[in-house]
């Protein structure tokens, strides 16, 4: 399993779920996989991204790129999962507060050592 690890610099939570979100699916489509469940312990993002009521967002742009991608031609189901379950994402998105501004992309080993490293 690839991850990676965004610095969005000045975002709220909910800015950064989406970004991960869009992210998440770029990478699926560029890696070829066309059956994923995108999931994400935030139900305000999921619901604004499957959504119809999001026009006046300040989100919008990434509401609506991430829209587009799941209208393409795969396989995207959304789902909500508990903070718990989502403890590995976690980790590394705060661990991407330290890091420098932008993406980075993390081989399934960098991936398991971030993690360890992190603890519980």
């Amino acid at each position: 399993m690839e991850g990676f690890m965004c610095n969005l610099d000045h975002s709220d939570h909910l800015t950064a779920e989406l970004w991960g979100c869009l992210i998440g699916l770029k990478r699926a489509w560029d890696l070829g996989e066309r059956d994923i469940i995108l999931r994400s312990d935030s139900s305000e993002a999921l619901k604004l991204i499957t959504g119809d009521d999001n026009m006046l967002h300040d989100d919008r742009g990434v509401i609506q790129e991430i829209q587009t991608m799941i209208a393409w031609d795969w396989q995207v189901e959304c789902q909500v999962i508990s903070r718990d379950t989502n403890q590995m994402v976690d980790k590394l998105a705060k661990e991407a507060l330290n890091e420098t501004r932008g993406l980075q992309i993390l081989s399934p080993g960098a991936v398991k050592i971030r993690t360890l490293q992190a603890g519980p």
